[in-house]
């Protein structure tokens, strides 16, 4: 028997903890907005259980409701208002190359809702080139090239569409003494702030006396508001400083006058036109859940040349909003280089039907309120289920009715004040009917209540969008099991949990790469370098909230050391070293890391100077070259002596010996021995 009892208690224990919250909702709106759970309410007149309960309870429970239960539909309307067909803009009209345009939606909290877009590049996709020109008297030089130059843009870039509009300009510095290159309006006198118009008549500026410069960053506002490429071909003299001009001007690239300015226009132009980014603009509390394929990114969506690419996007209502008259929001959506944005006019529906019409002074609710959906509203000045009590004095005829069970001591659970019936004005931290649910009893993985991510109701986590589970723990999509600069989740060597990854073995190896995101291990490495080069090669040029824009990227951080902070020591055993040879033979050389504690999830170390590859010494490969020659063959000639002068020994001795033995006198028959020795004065025999 003690084991059965047991048993039961468990059973009991976790029916209690699976419970729905739908029952202790008094409102329909509340009911059906119930964000955790979907909730269905009865509004029939006669009914004695709770109004409020999930819609598998009704579904098991006909009895429940004698009128039909209130379970609207999530997407109550949606209309395509305005969808034009994809037009190249001949003749004079409207170029399209993104539709839809406008969409109506009218939906309930948490309808997930779905759209689809489509993208298309017009055939001659439409191209202003405006060709400025230096003609001040350092450029006269230049002069020849630049005319050259413009005619070469113009014809190459027919080739590759027939809209192309294309100007030329020129422009000195400002026409008055000294003619200085300071880039200070205020020497002549012109003092007025740059008012980014165009004073134009024939064809001449005509405010350059009375506006200064304009400001950098005023460049880079309206080049950034009207998709404007800023190409600057200068001298290389002063790459330097265009090169820093370049980095604060969005889009805007530096170019030697002498290059081939050409390539770099065509490269500009289908990096715009093959390349699709999405952008959006949407307020809370309603959320872009995904787009498929995800075109958020930088590099994912690629354009084949004169197709089409279909995008289904998904949105998501989280919450209703506090300011009732504020239900319905235009939301912006579209490709960042055009104008052309889908608007979708969403109004989001958070009451019930019923609730905008009632039976005044119903006698169901005491001849002292409105019967709505039900139930009771009741006049200022009277409360209680069926407006029944007067005033503030608490009711001690129906203080049963304050109890969740019969048997309990104390009504309300102590925790509360019973009028009429019903409990009000819980203690803090407590709620439901009766008080009985402590809202700091949620599960608080990290010592956080419901992890940080939610808010404890009615005993369970009620999660804040993104994220689920019982403790609102884990996202509720796969971004967080992908690195930055990554389309696979998990490295494609693992499968995403709860937010994490969890590494696998591949099959047909026995290897488990490791690390946050399963990309730890030598046969990765590799792939990892080749996907943050670019990012890197970015940051080496630009600044970083330009190459954070371009890639999308928020918890990445970047560094730029020499060559000696590069090399320290204890670098090399915490990251991964890589390396990206560019097209003029310089190598750039970058490090990459997974910091433990950071607020960045990706670490980024790039040497702020390119490795050059050795330049070969001629006259050293051919000196070398000589002379091995030249002592190759002296060695053969000293060896040659050497070898003949042993050879010449070996035989003098054999003609000696042989001699010798035929009994031939070899001695010299000519050489006498001396008769008197005469010793040299000066000879000294020791030294």
């Amino acid at each position: 028997m003690k084991v059965v009892f047991l048993i039961c208690l468990y059973l009991k224990l976790n029916l209690v903890d699976c419970e729905s919250n739908c029952k202790n909702f008094k409102t329909c709106s509340g009911c059906i907005g119930y964000n955790l759970d979907k909730c269905v309410w009865c509004s029939a007149k006669e009914h004695d259980d709770r109004r409020c309960q999930t819609l598998e309870y009704a579904e098991q429970n006909n009895a429940w409701c004698k009128e039909n239960y209130y379970n609207p539909p999530q997407i109550s309307s949606f209309n395509i208002v305005q969808n034009d067909t994809f037009n190249v803009g001949l003749n004079g009209s409207k170029v399209v190359q993104f539709t839809p345009q406008i969409l109506q939606i009218k939906a309930r909290l948490n309808a997930l809702i779905s759209f689809k877009m489509n993208y298309k590049p017009a055939k001659d996709y439409p191209l202003d080139i405006y060709y400025v020109m230096d003609y001040s008297d350092t450029m006269k030089r230049h002069t020849k090239t630049l005319i050259q130059q413009a005619y070469k843009i113009y014809e190459e870039l027919t080739k590759l569409t027939n809209n192309v509009r294309f100007g030329i300009g020129s422009y000195v510095e400002k026409p008055a003494m000294p003619f200085v290159d300071a880039g200070d309006g205020k020497f002549v006198g012109a003092i007025k702030p740059n008012d980014m118009k165009c004073h134009l008549e024939n064809n001449t500026y005509s405010e350059s006396l009375t506006y200064d410069y304009p400001s950098v960053s005023q460049i880079n506002k309206i080049a950034t508001e009207n998709n404007i490429k800023i190409i600057f071909a200068v001298d290389p003299k002063v790459q330097r400083s265009y090169e820093a001009l370049e980095k604060k001007i969005l889009g805007a690239k530096y170019v030697p006058l002498t290059g081939n300015i050409v390539d770099t226009i065509i490269n500009e132009y289908l990096g715009l036109v093959r390349s699709l980014v999405i952008d959006s603009n949407i307020p809370p509390p309603i959320q872009l859940a995904k787009i498929v394929p995800d075109c958020t990114k930088s590099g994912i969506c690629q354009i084949k040349h004169e197709q089409s690419l279909e995008m289904e996007g998904f949105l998501k209502i989280n919450s209703c909003p506090s300011n009732e008259k504020k239900m319905k929001y235009s939301l912006e959506i579209g490709p960042v280089s055009l104008d052309e944005k889908l608007r979708i006019e969403l109004e989001i529906d958070c009451h019930c039907d019923c609730e905008a019409e009632g039976e005044m002074n119903s006698t169901l609710c005491s001849g002292a309120g409105i019967l709505q959906c039900g139930v009771c509203k009741c006049n200022d000045d009277r409360y209680g289920s069926i407006c029944d009590c007067k005033g503030t004095d608490t009711n001690t005829i129906n203080f049963d009715k304050c109890k969740a069970n019969v048997d309990d001591a104390n009504y309300c659970s102590g925790r509360g004040i019973c009028r009429c019936g019903k409990c009000e004005e819980c203690k803090k931290g407590f709620s439901g009917d009766f008080c009985q649910f402590d809202d700091n009893a949620c599960p608080r993985p990290g010592g956080l209540l419901c992890s940080g991510h939610g808010r404890c109701q009615y005993g369970t986590c009620s999660c804040d969008p993104n994220w689920i589970g019982d403790d609102c723990r884990c996202p509720d999509d796969e971004r967080s099991c992908m690195a930055p600069i990554s389309n696979e989740v998990c490295s494609g060597r693992g499968q995403c949990k709860c937010g994490e990854c969890v590494c696998q073995r591949q099959n047909g190896t026995s290897e488990i790469c490791s690390g946050k995101f399963c990309d730890d291990c030598e046969e990765l490495t590799q792939k990892r370098c080749k996907e943050l080069e670019d990012y890197a090669l970015c940051n080496f040029y630009n600044n970083k909230t330009k190459c954070d824009e371009e890639y999308n990227q928020t918890t990445t951080g970047v560094i730029l050391v020499n060559k000696t902070e590069m090399h320290a020591p204890g670098r090399e055993h915490k990251a991964k070293w890589c390396h990206k040879l560019l097209k003029d033979d310089k190598t750039l050389t970058f490090l990459y890391y997974y910091p433990l504690a950071s607020i960045n999830t990706l670490e980024v170390v790039i040497q702020n100077e390119l490795d050059e590859r050795a330049k070969a010494d001629v006259w050293v490969a051919v000196g070398t070259a000589i002379g091995g020659v030249l002592l190759i063959g002296l060695l053969m000639v000293i060896g040659w002596k050497l070898l003949i002068d042993a050879h010449d020994k070996r035989e003098y001795n054999k003609l000696i010996k042989e001699s010798a033995a035929a009994g031939y006198d070899v001695s010299n028959p000519l050489y006498r021995t001396p008769e008197v020795n005469f010793t040299n004065p000066a000879y000294d025999r020791k030294n």
